[in-house]
């Protein structure tokens, strides 16, 4: 199967959320019915959930991310849910098989969330597309305004015509994005300017914003559709392998030492020795204008009921893949 970036039709949604939403009303899924998802997850993510009257039961993952399945067959046991949310974290491929025959086992719909991996593929098919349904999130590799694609059985898949209205971007806004671009930290500097330091002890200070339903705008479409995705995604692997060393040198634990040979990675993520230690990594960063960042903003039932989850937000750093150390202070 050829990249979703092959054809110009499959990334027409602004964001990977929107491609969420629009798919899991396509699946079909009910309102009332139950999903199973990671506990470590993006707030974001929850949204279509909720406006569909879908039922999150959420599941925890290992020290690298990687499913517990037998609390999973436990949940399954006790809930009977209807879809299984399986998360390629930073763009590292999960066990697909695994996850399955799983579903297959127990007759649910298997949903892949790419958000951190489009350009990624396992055995040269494209991430997200080995499930009922799966979408992905071009916009962050590029920083591209909007871009979100969807699979449904493995295919690409558009709104229908005039469905969803164009992403509201006006033209000074694009070319402000596309100038700075290739400058992030000139970009992470503009940002310090205009926001003030946030509380990085405190999850509730990075709320997700709920975004509306648009098409993305055709100057990312354009992007996204003529990056050469193979050099993209062996750039990033480079860097991770740099930034491997510059972790370990500097008192900090990678996730993973060495990128999946196949990923195009989003972020480098590591593990900060203490919270505190994290703390003064983000504080050094937003100082010096850095495009360091903390990962994920938790829904607020998960920092309700898992310990765990917190502990891993309140240690995890995220070093950015579109640059190398030596250009970070």
């Amino acid at each position: 199967m050829p990249l979703a970036q092959s054809a110009t039709e499959t990334v027409l949604f602004a964001h990977a959320r929107t491609a969420f939403w629009y798919g899991l009303q396509l699946l079909p899924m009910e309102k009332g019915q139950k999903m199973l998802l990671p506990e470590y997850i993006c707030e974001a993510v929850l949204h279509p959930l909720e406006d569909l009257g879908i039922r999150p039961m959420y599941y925890p993952v290992d020290d690298h991310f990687v499913p517990d399945w037998e609390v999973i067959e436990d949940i399954q046991t006790e809930e009977k849910v209807h879809a299984f949310l399986l998360v390629h974290y930073f763009g590292q491929p999960q066990d697909i098989q695994c996850a399955k025959e799983f579903c297959n086992k127990h007759g649910l719909w298997l949903i892949e969330d790419n958000a951190h991996g489009y350009g990624g593929t396992l055995n040269g098919q494209p991430l997200g597309s080995f499930g009922d349904m799966g979408f992905s999130s071009p916009r962050k590799q590029l920083q591209s305004a909007s871009g979100g694609v969807l699979y449904l059985h493995g295919s690409p898949v558009e709104p229908k015509q005039n469905e969803l209205p164009d992403y509201p971007i006006s033209k000074s806004k694009e070319l402000l994005r596309n100038m700075i671009r290739p400058f992030p930290r000139l970009k992470a500097r503009l940002r310090r300017v205009l926001r003030p330091e946030p509380d990085f002890s405190d999850p509730s200070t990075f709320p997700e914003i709920r975004v509306e339903c648009f098409k993305a705008d055709t100057g990312s479409v354009r992007s996204i559709l003529t990056e050469n995705w193979s050099e993209h995604a062996a750039t990033r692997r480079e860097n991770w392998s740099d930034w491997s060393r510059y972790a370990t040198e500097n008192g900090l634990s990678p996730i993973w030492s060495e990128p999946h040979p196949e990923s195009c990675p989003w972020v480098f993520p590591v593990n900060a020795s203490n919270p505190d230690a994290r703390i003064d990594w983000l504080h050094k960063s937003w100082l010096n204008g850095d495009d360091l960042f903390p990962w994920p903003t938790l829904p607020e039932p998960v920092l309700r009921s898992s310990p765990s989850a917190l502990n891993r937000w309140q240690h995890l750093l995220c070093f950015p893949l579109h640059q190398k150390p030596q250009h970070f202070n």
